[in-house]
């Protein structure tokens, strides 16, 4: 069974392996670091038997952020979030 909780630095390495085990593109653990850090509250972990089998890291965007400036109307005052980088293994992929 597959349990999603909020991860800890703890899970910081099992993390980056999952990413260098299943996406063509790999960050460094400062950029987990970084994140964790940051967003300790947007950080959370897939764990099945023990083993971290995904994770989604998100940040918050301002309605002004200059990174993406149309993606909100000038009137929107709602707190928008970004899902900067998220993984799942493959059933059995990661043992």
């Amino acid at each position: 069974m597959v349990c999603i909780r909020p991860a800890t630095l703890d899970d910081l390495w099992s993390m980056q392996h999952c990413n260098l085990m299943c996406l063509p593109e790999n960050y460094q653990m400062k950029y987990y670091l970084y994140h964790s850090l940051s967003w300790p509250q947007m950080l959370y972990v897939a764990e099945s038997g023990g083993k971290i089998v995904g994770y989604v890291l998100v940040r918050p965007v301002a309605p002004h952020d200059p990174v993406e400036p149309s993606a909100f109307p000038s009137r929107d005052t709602a707190q928008h979030g970004r899902s900067t980088s998220r993984d799942t293994a493959r059933y059995g992929h990661l043992t």
